[in-house]
């Protein structure tokens, strides 16, 4: 039995929905990878301005000169954090000793990351891997009265975190995907429905066997008249 041949219309609408759908897709994948960019970008500078914060409070500067800068510094670290929705708020001595943190038994020990740039005087964020897993930071340098370095401040948010986050905005961003291409695909389906009227459902084989049978006819009429 011979294969059934798809009309020129049918050919056309699957090729336009292909088409469609994989520039639908591109587009819903670049808005989705911009979006991610666009919540590290904002990550990085509410880590940045929440330690800057930390770091400018005279209970920190204060805390950081007692025997114990723990007993002060931990209940303030963790009301921060809770009150900024971040992850981490470490309170540390330049030497890295933690004097804060959300795992009380990390208290004591040495920071994990860099923060050399803090040491040196600069603020800076990156993203680095610590106790809590990959997160986005920042580490800020805490000063005294003198300008000296007395201690350092680190905010994270982790990148898990960062990523549910943008999770919960996928669906507003495959909302305005979807009617894209629901509109594509009609115009699509209208625009072969017009050609397979104009060509009578026919597909390519059948419309080159026409063409040549009427090819032929013209030939033997023009040969006939001629005679």
């Amino acid at each position: 039995m011979a294969r059934r041949q798809w009309s020129i219309a049918g050919q056309l609408f699957a090729l336009q929905a292909v088409v469609v759908t994989l520039l639908v897709l591109a587009g819903a994948a670049g808005a989705v990878w911009l979006a991610r960019s666009d919540s590290r970008q904002a990550a990085q500078e509410e880590v940045l301005a929440v330690a800057q914060t930390v770091a400018g409070s005279p209970d920190v500067r204060a805390a950081l000169t007692t025997a114990d800068p723990a007993r002060v510094l931990q209940p303030y670290a963790e009301s921060t954090r809770k009150a900024t929705g971040t992850n981490f708020v470490v309170v540390m001595a330049p030497d890295r000793t933690r004097f804060s943190h959300p795992t009380r038994d990390q208290i004591g020990k040495p920071f994990v990351g860099d923060i050399e740039p803090a040491l040196a005087g600069r603020p800076f964020t990156t993203t680095n891997v610590g106790t809590l897993g990959e997160s986005v930071r920042a580490v800020v340098p805490v000063y005294d009265e003198q300008r000296r370095i007395v201690g350092l401040v680190s905010v994270g948010i982790t990148t898990r975190a960062i990523d549910r986050k943008l999770l919960r905005q996928l669906p507003v961003l495959f909302g305005v995907a979807a009617p894209a291409l629901a509109l594509a695909a009609t115009g699509s389906w209208l625009l072969s429905r017009r050609l397979r009227r104009q060509t009578h459902g026919l597909g390519p084989a059948q419309m080159t066997r026409m063409y040549e049978y009427y090819d032929a006819v013209l030939h033997s009429v023009a040969r006939v008249s001629w005679c």
